[in-house]
């Protein structure tokens, strides 16, 4: 608990530095916080509370204030039938060894997916 805790509060001072790891002319730190809870809490507030689902994975990477970059596990959650019609969406990133931490990176409605995967499928 007490590792969990430190890591938690490790994270927390976590601030995105840049979009990529890219050199971008006229980038700049935008002063934000990340909110990060045990992912076991997190993954059921967002699943039961909200009642979103993963809908995609993959690794991402989120910069601490010096710059340095803290890998982790992406996870994008969508509410496809909100009762509110908002197309609600998290999108997450885990930490740790075993993901023990998760934060939201943004959280939002109005979510419109483009990609059609049905569509898109390769015919073998």
């Amino acid at each position: 608990m007490k590792r969990t805790l430190a890591l938690v509060l490790l994270l927390a001072t976590l601030l995105p530095n840049n979009v990529t790891a890219q050199n971008m002319p006229g980038r700049f730190s935008l002063p934000v916080m990340i909110q990060c809870t045990p992912s076991n809490i997190m993954l059921d507030i967002l699943s039961t509370t909200y009642g979103e689902s993963p809908i995609a994975l993959g690794d991402g990477t989120v910069f601490r204030p010096n710059g340095l970059p803290v890998l982790g596990q992406m996870l994008f959650w969508h509410t496809p039938s909100s009762t509110d019609q908002t197309n609600k969406f998290t999108i997450t990133i885990s930490f740790g060894k075993e993901n023990e931490v998760t934060c939201i990176v943004i959280n939002g409605n109005n979510l419109h997916i483009f990609y059609d995967p049905d569509k898109d499928k390769i015919k073998t």
